[in-house]
């Protein structure tokens, strides 16, 4: 990959770090927001006239380009919680079924671990909503299993951390 390439696929994944947690509306607000109080950069690669799944799936594939597997877990997992989050569960759960994430998680740092107990949150009330409850109870049941304070430690409650799981 060329240096440049590099660059907008490092700065892609630093946006999604910033996006992938949040709903479809909102995302297309901020990219609405970007577009009409700045000059557009063609150096980006995203076109201010595409529409919020272009422009966040031109996001997803340039991140992929990362050549960082820790990266690519990370970016694979952001990429699942936001299509559980937007009601997009069976393929939320073929990405996932895709990857061993446990086996690539055993020897990763606690955000990695936070986020694939995200996830597994994300794609279980996910499943939930659509009244698939044998999926639900699938995902949820290993946060739930060891009790509360496992549970919000799983999920990183006890912190003050950004991105919290809405509990309500």
């Amino acid at each position: 990959l060329n240096s440049n390439y590099l660059i907008q696929s490092k700065i892609s994944y630093i946006a999604l770090s910033s996006l992938y947690y949040k709903k479809k509306d909102i995302i297309a607000k901020i990219f609405k927001n970007f577009y009409s109080n700045k000059e557009h950069d063609d150096n980006l690669g995203i076109s201010p006239t595409s529409n919020y799944d272009e422009k966040l799936m031109y996001l997803f594939k340039n991140a992929y380009n990362i050549d960082d597997n820790k990266i690519k877990v990370n970016v694979n997992l952001m990429e699942i919680y936001h299509l559980a989050l937007n009601m997009q569960f069976d393929l939320a759960k073929e990405k996932f079924n895709k990857v061993n994430f446990k086996s690539l998680l055993n020897n990763s740092d606690k955000f990695d671990k936070l986020l694939y107990n995200k996830v597994l949150a994300q794609l279980g009330c996910c499943a939930f909503r659509l009244e698939k409850f044998s999926d639900a109870k699938h995902y949820l049941n290993s946060l739930c299993k060891e009790g509360k304070g496992k549970l919000k430690e799983n999920l990183c409650q006890n912190t003050d951390y950004h991105d919290n799981l809405d509990t309500d």
